[in-house]
């Protein structure tokens, strides 16, 4: 229904006759914006489309002599606003031409008045592209004409898989403008439709579109678009990245081509040139290759399933975007591929694409701008994993009045809440709320209204007393004895547990979070299991026409979110969700390893995929203390669940070890920082009292409890990511999921901030150490592992939430301008006389702790203004942050201008470096925050 729903409002909107002001809005916010005309303006107007209307029908019979009747000769207008052609390109139906909006009507006035939009080119050939190079011929195969294809970028090539064009009728060139921007297409027409690709010049980029004949299915079409065989690769020369479609989204390297895409990749797949050890590394030619449209179902494919431990038949290998089988008749899917110098380069472009096409607006709200409170699976107090008896620590209602208390006189400002455990649900064994004295772990949900043996003071006067601050709640799906089952139409999905039917996601999805907004001051929804869920409410056919099951399920969920201002977090999801959260800005986070966030290694790609499509990433919940100081009791007193005791292999109250690296992590993530630490006892005793590190703590947010963020989540370099450049190739058959690096990570991020009339951007780098393998003991941070990650066409935005505008063409290797660097301690060195300035020569050699323990290195970089270069808060994770730094101007030689933001009365210590004949000179400046919650200082 939702992709229904788009496409009604667009027909609709085409056939808009009126005289009055009006915007007709097209899926994807693409706006036809329209002027009131006047009475004279509309008679001229209706007089012009009588006129090609009639011209139509004579250019039908004197140019092409189509029969009119036939719906598939019409001009297509494409849902996503492709403007794509059917094979009979002048032939238009009176009533759609008079629907059309203007930029329609002018492609077809052109056409007519001999302006060469399609042109028949039923030999000869098509080329288009810069970097990368795709090329259409006629070619000769057992002695018939046939078409094919070849893609080529920095010294790889690849050819469309034998046959795959070998019903080619006709050919057609043509021209047109959609998302973006300017294109040049090349339309193949077979019995049963068509197949186009778009080259759009300005971003270097190719959308492959496949568009069944009215009447026809997709299935009576090549259902792989493009289709490159990979039989006459050479071996090791290309390898590739990719998120195969099982539990989670860890995503791996392939160091083999028949094992990219493989039996299907949900996310994209990033093709990349085999690295070499040199240092620094050359720039490996990179390419990627993803669905871009029905991101729920259509995927990269490659070879066919072959078995675990047998070897592909490679000839019948075909990689490329195979479409999506849940598709209407005279509807279209769409594919995008784009080659850059780079990895990363090539994975921020396709990103950037993606957000532009799908117009992906996150909307980040308190549950990832603020600081949290989080009680998931392995925080201090582990309600999911101890079992029916919720009481083990004391009551839960106890416990968080005594940590409010406690972080308040700490002067911690705690600003949301995820209980965990606050609705009714049902356990094994339990009792009526859910509690009893069974074994087993976890729970389902029932009804959500809260469990009032655990929270006596129910739901609205509980988080009344907690301040009426944002809270996130947790559901995985509901028992089939549920509240909801006589309401709404509800399915079971597999596991003895209900959903609501796909078509009822929506209404049911808003109506409970309308009221736990309302009642319960809901700001997130944390959302689990999507990796069963989703693909369960796949098996749900009954949907309306264009539309699969899972899509209407998790879509309904997350408009529903959107509907009454609930931001989403997506947790155990598969590949293909990341790629289609981009159609659902309320989701914006997504988990990114397992329980407790501990195991970094498994962090890396789904990371990395997750920030391309604008994402903040969460590592889960930070325990900052320095142990697990409350043992699970029974009833009587006696330990049940000691500290670091295991329940079903899972521990009952988290692990807490690596404090400084996770709270990096937890920071720089731009996901939520939920701190789960325990209370130093029992909640009734008179001296229990917070154990969080206030340190730590305090060193990601500021006084308000706004999270003091970079401009875009930390992610891997890409020497780590390929195992090149000096890092060490451990990519073997036991290597290749987990260890990057052979066990050293870099990786890093930037802050862009306002300088009036552009940007300029501060560089952070993380090494640690984590993984298999022995990490080498030093590793080098270079420009060129920095500058790919921007596009200096096209600056970056202060907030991660905006469109991305550039798309990334070019190497990027140099950052441009000056720059200093320091090592950032934000633990121990925090002020002038503690830390060491240098001038940036391009590259710095660090060392690592190769203990696999903390072992935690931050590296800034800050640019130089005006002669001045702002190093920021040296107390904080970032030390220059979005929230922060509102803008940073060079006022004169010698002096610049910063707005900072923060609250009234707080007091910010800004640390900069004079640079002055090759001397750096540090200083620090104490800025007092106005009652407006900014204030303008001159640094000089």
């Amino acid at each position: 229904m939702l992709r229904r729903q788009s496409r009604q409002k667009q027909r609709n909107s085409f056939f808009c006759f009126k005289c009055s002001a009006g915007v007709t809005t097209h899926e994807n916010s693409v706006l036809d914006v329209y002027a009131r005309p006047t009475f004279s303006t509309c008679v001229l107007r209706f007089i012009l489309r009588l006129f090609l209307v009639l011209a139509c029908t004579i250019a039908s019979v004197v140019l092409f002599n189509p029969t009119c009747s036939d719906s598939s000769s019409m001009i297509m207008v494409q849902p996503a606003m492709f403007k794509s052609v059917r094979c009979h390109p002048v032939c238009v139906s009176p009533t759609f031409l008079l629907g059309l909006p203007s930029l329609q009507r002018m492609t077809i006035v052109r056409m007519l008045l001999g302006v060469a939009m399609l042109v028949p080119s039923v030999t000869g050939g098509w080329s288009g592209g810069d970097y990368s190079v795709l090329t259409f011929a006629q070619t000769k195969r057992d002695s018939q004409s046939e078409w094919s294809y070849t893609f080529s970028y920095g010294g790889t090539t690849f050819s469309s898989s034998p046959g795959s064009l070998s019903n080619v009728t006709s050919t057609f060139n043509g021209s047109g403008v959609a998302q973006f921007g300017r294109f040049e297409s090349f339309t193949l027409c077979v019995a049963t439709g068509n197949l186009t690709v778009q080259y759009f010049a300005n971003v270097d980029a190719f959308v492959f579109l496949r568009n069944p004949k009215n009447g026809q299915t997709l299935s009576g079409l090549q259902n792989v678009w493009p289709s490159f065989t990979i039989a006459d690769q050479v071996p090791n020369r290309t390898r590739c990245m990719g998120w195969s479609e099982h539990y989670f989204f860890p995503g791996t390297n392939e160091m083999d081509l028949s094992g990219c895409g493989g039996l299907g990749s949900g996310g994209p797949v990033f093709l990349y040139d085999a690295p070499t050890q040199k240092i620094p590394q050359p720039t490996l030619a990179s390419a990627a290759l993803a669905p871009l449209s029905h991101l729920s179902t259509s995927r990269v494919v490659n070879c066919p399933p072959h078995g675990k431990n047998s070897a592909p038949n490679i000839s019948a290998c075909a990689l490329g975007v195979q479409s999506s089988a849940m598709v209407s008749n005279g509807s279209f899917t769409a594919g995008l591929l784009v080659a850059r110098p780079g990895l990363v380069r090539v994975s921020r472009a396709f990103g950037a694409l993606i957000r532009q096409y799908y117009n992906t607006t996150r909307l980040r709200g308190p549950g990832v701008t603020q600081l949290s409170y989080w009680n998931d699976n392995q925080a201090g107090y582990s309600w999911w994993t101890v079992g029916p008896n919720q009481e083990v620590w004391g009551k839960p209602e106890d416990i968080y009045l005594k940590l409010k208390r406690g972080y308040d006189n700490a002067g911690i400002p705690i600003r949301g809440w995820e209980p965990d455990n606050n609705w009714i649900v049902t356990y094994k064994d339990g009792n009526e709320y859910g509690n009893g004295s069974g074994t087993a772990k976890n729970w389902i949900g029932r009804q959500w209204d809260y469990n009032t043996e655990l929270y006596p003071s129910a739901g609205s006067a509980f988080t009344s007393k907690l301040g009426n601050l944002s809270m996130v709640y947790y559901t995985n799906g509901f028992d089939v004895n549920n509240s909801y089952r006589t309401k709404y139409r509800m399915v079971t999905n597999g596991k003895d547990e209900m959903e609501p039917h796909p078509t009822e996601s929506r209404r049911m999805y808003g109506d409970i979070m309308g009221a736990a907004k309302e009642l319960y001051s809901m700001e997130m929804l944390f959302t689990d299991f999507l990796c069963y869920r989703g693909p369960s409410m796949a098996a749900y056919s009954d949907v309306p026409l264009g539309e699969d099951g899972e899509h209407l399920w998790l879509g309904g969920q997350a408009l529903a979110a959107q509907d009454h201002g609930i931001e989403v977090q997506w947790c155990m999801a598969l590949a293909h969700q990341i790629l289609m959260s981009v159609e659902f800005p309320s989701v914006t986070n997504a988990r990114v390893n397992g329980d407790g966030g501990l195991d970094t290694p498994s962090l890396i790609l789904p990371a990395f995929l997750a920030a391309t499509v604008g994402l903040g990433w969460s590592k889960d919940n930070l325990r900052t203390a320095d142990r697990c100081y409350v043992p699970g009791l029974y009833p009587n007193g006696t330990v049940k669940w000691p500290c670091g005791s295991i329940n079903q292999g899972e521990g009952t109250s988290g692990q807490f070890k690596m404090q400084t690296q996770q709270t990096i992590l937890a920071a720089l993530s731009l996901g939520p920082v939920g701190i789960a630490d325990q209370l130093s006892s029992n909640p009734m005793n008179d001296s229990a009292d917070i154990t969080s590190n206030v340190t730590l703590v305090m060193a990601t947010c500021a006084a308000t409890g706004d999270l003091l963020q970079p401009s875009y989540p930390l992610t891997p370099i890409e020497r780590m990511l390929t195992g090149g450049g000096g890092f060490g190739d451990c990519f073997g058959p036991n290597h290749r999921a987990y260890t990057f690096g052979c066990g050293a990570n870099a990786l890093a991020t930037y802050t862009a901030v306002s300088n009036g009339s552009s940007v300029n951007v501060w560089w952070t780098a993380v090494g640690f150490s984590a993984g298999r393998g022995q990490p080498p003991k030093n590793i080098s941070l270079y420009s060129s592992d920095l500058a790919p990650m921007i596009d200096q066409a096209s600056l970056p935005s202060p907030s991660f939430a905006t469109v991305p505008a550039g798309s990334f063409k070019g190497i990027g290797t140099v950052l441009g301008g000056s720059y200093v660097y320091y090592r950032h301690d934000f633990v121990n060195r925090r002020d002038c006389s503690t830390i060491t300035v240098r001038g940036w020569a391009g590259s710095v050699s660090f060392p690592l702790d190769n203990d696999f323990g903390d072992g935690a290195l931050q590296l800034n970089l800050a640019p130089v203004i005006s002669g001045i270069a702002v190093l920021g808060e040296l107390t904080k994770v970032a030390a220059v942050s979005e929230f922060r730094f509102v803008s940073v101007t060079g006022a004169a030689p010698g002096k610049l201008t910063v707005v900072l933001r923060g609250k009234p009365g707080e007091t910010v210590q800004v640390t900069y470096v004079v640079v002055a004949n090759s001397s750096l000179m540090c200083s620090t400046s104490n800025i007092t925050i106005g009652q407006d919650g900014t204030s303008s200082n001159t640094l000089q």
